[in-house]
């Protein structure tokens, strides 16, 4: 099935080059366990029309790795600190092994099934950063003017805002591929890493004290640490990641959003605070259908609120995201719910409590292993009983085409991690809102993400009813 891999060495890569790991990237790699069959490697589908060639992608791709080194990297301990394994790096690989990057499957003969096993096997591949890069691209050809690209991606090569800029930049070389339009020198430039100080947008010393401030909370989970040795953990199945990644839809027209706009002004709240508030109403019910009392629950809101330079660092966008903590004992009144999520952002963005929690995790991750960050990932304290959202991610894309083909569509299947159950990402993207339901198979069933679906988009209704009552001037 495997068809022609990347071309040549490209003399635009150079090497060796190696980046230092990073506090982020070791929270990664940490919720990175073939035991616990989790790697952290979103799938993003894009629904392709028109002629896509499979060397104009192979060559794309090498321009794509001379331009994101990191897409070419394996993760490498350092001899230094072995066999402790306190340090690891980046290490850039030879061009020639760019042909790790790509496949080609031509599934224009096969039967109808097809497409959607090779769907499933990408989803669930394993990525190991240490043998594998954090970026495989697959392109099936489903027919003579159609076709699928499979972009399978580590979280440590790039957050969703920083991804969306390498996928534009894949969609560039692919036209220049195909039509042999030269590109402009600072489309070839090789991104530059930044500093994490620099992309938390605070001076050390701030950081140094806010740092100084959470010693109390990671001294007492360093001493857990250190005693793990002395006491038995029993692996907490909750966290067990095997079971398949799967996925449905709810795709919305996206004049819904030019309707919300003068509705969202004139209450005073944000996107994201609809999208969540929504979320957490149809969560609600969707628990109590299946016999859980909700009672208080934790939005998380990655909602990628600004771009950052060197970006293919990782999780950088992050640093902007906020939590929401929500009493769901009784029915909420939405436009009271919308304003409490807006409030809680809005205090967070202003005292930097977001910053804050990021500097006292670097204060935390930086002297500890991996395998010491595995055990607080995975033989953590037993999580709440209820099947709720990990997080709510809102993406915007620009339309990626050239002169004799186009992206339709784009969707993402993000791995969940056993105890949220379920994990809701929005792409605004060609004039339609998807909203994509991941979920565990393991965990919870597909009809139920289906009612949940089901309830979503009622109460998607519902608040904007909220916002049009006179109650919400």
């Amino acid at each position: 099935m495997s068809g022609p891999g990347a071309p040549g060495p490209s003399e635009a890569l150079l090497g060796p080059m190696r980046y230092p790991l990073d506090y982020l990237d070791r929270g990664c790699l940490a919720a990175t366990s073939l035991e616990h069959a989790s790697s952290n490697a979103p799938t993003w589908e894009l629904i392709v029309s028109g002629q896509v060639h499979p060397q104009h992608c192979a060559h794309a791709l090498t321009l794509l790795a001379s331009r994101h080194p990191t897409c070419v990297s394996l993760v490498r301990p350092d001899p230094a600190t072995q066999p402790k394994g306190h340090s690891a790096y980046y290490e850039v690989q030879s061009p020639a092994a760019i042909e790790k990057l790509f496949e080609y499957v031509d599934l224009r003969q096969s039967p109808e099934d097809a497409l959607s096993k090779l769907r499933i096997e990408i989803r669930n591949r394993f990525m190991d950063l240490y043998a594998d890069f954090p970026l495989h691209v697959t392109l099936a050809q489903t027919g003579e003017r159609s076709a699928r690209l499979f972009f399978k991606q580590h979280h440590a090569l790039a957050d969703g805002r920083a991804f969306i800029a390498m996928l534009q930049d894949f969609a560039l070389f692919l036209e220049h591929a195909a039509t042999g339009e030269p590109l402009a020198p600072d489309q070839l430039e090789v991104y530059p890493r930044q500093d994490e100080f620099s992309a938390l947008e605070i001076g050390r010393l701030k950081g140094f004290l806010w740092a100084l401030a959470g010693l109390r909370i990671w001294a007492g989970i360093g001493w857990r640490l250190r005693r793990a040795p002395l006491t038995r953990l029993i692996e907490n199945q909750w966290t067990d990641s095997r079971g398949s990644d799967e996925m449905l839809h709810l795709v919305l027209d996206r004049e819904l959003l030019v309707k919300w706009k003068p509705l969202r002004q004139r209450a005073g709240v944000g996107l994201a605070a609809l999208l969540a508030a929504a979320l957490a109403i149809a969560s609600r019910r969707w628990n109590l259908e299946n016999g859980v009392e909700p009672g208080r629950v934790k939005l998380s809101l990655v909602a990628e609120t600004r771009p950052r330079h060197g970006r293919f660092r990782s999780f950088a966008n992050h640093l902007s995201g906020f939590m929401a903590e929500l009493s769901l004992d009784r029915e909420p009144n939405p436009l009271e719910l919308m304003r409490s999520i807006q409030e809680q952002v809005q205090l967070q963005a202003a005292t930097n409590a977001h910053k804050k929690r990021l500097v006292f995790e670097r204060a935390m991750t930086a002297p500890i292993p991996l395998d010491g960050l595995r055990k607080a990932v995975f033989e953590t304290d037993e999580p709440s009983a209820n099947l709720n959202l990990s997080n709510l991610i809102a993406l915007d894309f620009p339309v990626l085409r050239g002169r004799d083909w186009c992206v339709e569509a784009i969707e993402i299947t993000t791995p969940v991690i056993r105890p949220f159950g379920v994990m809701l990402t929005v792409i605004d993207y060609n004039g339609k809102l998807r909203f994509n339901f991941n979920y565990k198979a393991s965990v919870v069933r597909r009809e139920q993400v289906e009612e949940l679906r089901r309830h979503f988009e009622r109460t998607l209704g519902e608040v904007a009813e909220a916002l049009a009552s006179p109650a919400s001037v």
